[in-house]
């Protein structure tokens, strides 16, 4: 939408003002950026906001409420300069026709409405942001004081993360009565009749804390279903149920049982959320350009970058946190030939989604595993299965292939053969698969071996005969190796402790095997074994930098741990 006039028609006593571009529309009128002629023959910036005229008593209700915010002492609360009726905007040099109501504030510089910032941010800083309004409502509140009309539109954040409450408009005492019909942006209102108290306030911050721990999800039209519908979709998004009753307090139908005052209510948020972010149920890795290991780890909260340096300073193309998803299980990590790095997260709920640095998409439904590679066409290729099928897509395109498989079953790995193709292993009802999956051809499978397995990892040996590794589902690790007529057999490997998990790479004329159970993390290369970590792990994953020295990452305690081996082939514990 372009607003109801061009840029460059003015307004206001002797072409005052004139309109720079349209912003947005609220509940009363459009917004724009003006500029203002002062009495110097300079113009400056303003926000210039055009309403319809009203009634007269909507225009004592303005004029009230300028002259209530001026007398308001809060920080973060911008009160407007100037309130006058005149001409609706026209050309230059013309007389308008027709009345217009206006209100002029303060230009705000590079600050942008805080559902559109909100799409950039990671979730712990629209927390923060949520927290800031809530600080700001307070001090209204205690002057006695009912803003009425908190919506996305009217709450800005600049660069620096710092909140604006914008449109006093509808700002009365807490005992004076406002219809909202007049005032209130859709989605943002509880639906009353009638307004006496803070509790307007608290409903429209909940429904704009829905919207900011949901970016880009609809509004809550319906006040009276509000709190069902963002419960609903919070835990659908991953975020714990705690969290979710929090939020959907402010959303009661109940006036008198919504949270006041607010500061706490966002800080119970803050404070639940920040036990989310430290879950982690998944760990992958892979190195900068300079070799150093970055950690991918993912949980409840979505998914993590770690790394020794700072993270500005971080030399990879990676899809960004604040757009993907939350509750996740599983990762997944390849760089791509061109440079960019590709993260597939797989959530519980079953939703495969891969991100680049141009953003995040779903790619499959109903998944059940994943693995990536890096494909000779540059991009990353994302393996998966659904419901009687197997699935391969592209990070550089929505193409999407599948072929039938018996039963349910669930990717664990795959790896390049020396053919050029991709060797998936698959875990099938009672067997471990081995699907070759030529680019340009259709996938065909062979057994590995008849034996439930809980993890497995594969790469190609130092005579580029494929070698796998897998737990059993008693903690046991197997080990296989796949013959010139492709059959595959048993082979002795690292004298293995019971494990959880296993990750398997070609290095150096030989193998790199790490494993992770009760016992630690365990890492074997043809230099030999080291013990890492004693403390019980899981999920762990092996990369090898563009320096040939290789680095393992798992989940000891629950927390990401890295190691990187020296030039002397000793390990030692990366910093992060």
């Amino acid at each position: 939408m372009n607003g109801s006039w061009p840029p460059g028609w003015q307004c206001g006593p002797d072409g005052r003002y004139e309109l720079l571009s349209y912003l947005t529309t609220g509940g009363e009128g459009e917004v724009w950026r003006a500029t203002r002629l002062d009495h110097n023959g300079r113009r400056y910036p303003i926000a210039l906001k055009i309403k319809n005229p009203g009634t007269e008593d909507d225009r004592r209700r303005w004029e009230d409420a300028r002259h209530r915010a001026a007398q308001l002492r809060v920080d973060g609360l911008l009160a407007p300069t100037d309130c006058f009726l005149g001409p609706a905007p026209h050309p230059a040099g013309t007389t308008g026709t027709g009345t217009a109501a206006y209100q002029v504030t303060p230009w705000l510089g590079e600050a942008e409405p805080i559902l559109h910032w909100a799409e950039r941010q990671p979730v712990a800083q629209r927390l923060e942001a949520l927290a800031q309004v809530c600080r700001i409502l307070d001090g209204v509140h205690d002057q006695g004081y009912v803003h009425r009309d908190i919506s996305g539109g009217n709450v800005m954040v600049d660069p620096g993360g710092r909140v604006t409450v914008i449109d006093l408009t509808a700002l009365g005492a807490v005992e004076h009565t406002t219809r909202l019909a007049h005032v209130a942006t859709p989605g943002f209102h509880p639906g009353e009749s009638e307004a006496k108290s803070e509790a307007v306030d608290c409903y429209a911050v909940g429904a704009l804390a829905h919207r900011l721990l949901l970016p880009g999800t609809r509004r809550l039209d319906s006040a009276q279903h509000a709190a069902s519908l963002a419960h609903e979709a919070l835990v659908a998004a991953g975020y714990p149920v705690v969290l979710a009753d929090e939020l959907v307090r402010a959303l009661d139908r109940d006036p008198e049982l919504r949270p006041r005052p607010l500061t706490p209510w966002a800080r119970r948020l803050t404070a639940l959320l920040a036990v989310q972010e430290r879950e982690r149920t998944g760990v992958s890795l892979f190195t900068d350009v300079r070799g150093r290991p970055v950690i991918v780890s993912c949980g409840p909260a979505g998914v993590h970058y770690q790394h020794e340096a700072d993270y500005d300073r971080l030399n990879a193309r990676l899809p960004s946190r604040s757009g993907g998803p939350r509750g996740v299980r599983e990762v997944a990590t390849a760089r791509g030939g061109d440079g960019r790095v590709a993260v597939a997260a797989l959530t519980a709920g079953g939703a495969l989604h891969l991100g680049t640095e141009d953003g995040w998409r779903q790619v499959a439904e109903s998944a059940s595993g994943v693995a990536v590679l890096a494909s000779p066409q540059g991009d990353v290729l994302a393996f998966t299965a659904s419901p009687g099928e197997l699935v391969m897509t592209r990070s550089g395109s929505d193409a999407r292939l599948a072929f039938a498989v018996a039963g349910r079953a669930r990717v664990l790995a795959a790896a390049w053969d020396d053919n050029g193709d991709a060797a998936v292993l698959v875990r099938e009802a009672g067997r471990l698969a081995h699907w070759r999956w030529p680019l340009k051809a259709l996938p065909s499978s062979v057994t590995v071996c008849e034996l439930p397995v809980a993890s497995a990892a594969i790469c190609p040996g130092p005579w580029d005969e494929l070698q796998a590794v897998a737990v059993a589902e008693d903690g046991s690790v197997r080990w296989w190796a796949q013959h010139s007529d492709g059959v595959w057999e048993p082979e002795s490997g690292p004298d293995a402790s019971r494990a959880q998990d296993v990750a398997l790479l070609s290095v150096r004329g030989g193998l790199c095997a790490a494993w992770a159970g009760p016992e630690g993390v365990w890492v074997s290369t043809p230099s030999g074994t080291s013990h890492l970590a004693t403390a019980p792990a899981s999920h762990v994953s092996i990369a090898q930098g563009s320096d040939w020295r290789l680095s393992v990452a798992a989940l000891t305690g629950g927390e990401p741990a890295c190691w990187q081996e020296s030039w002397d082939s000793r390990w030692y514990p990366v910093r992060r």
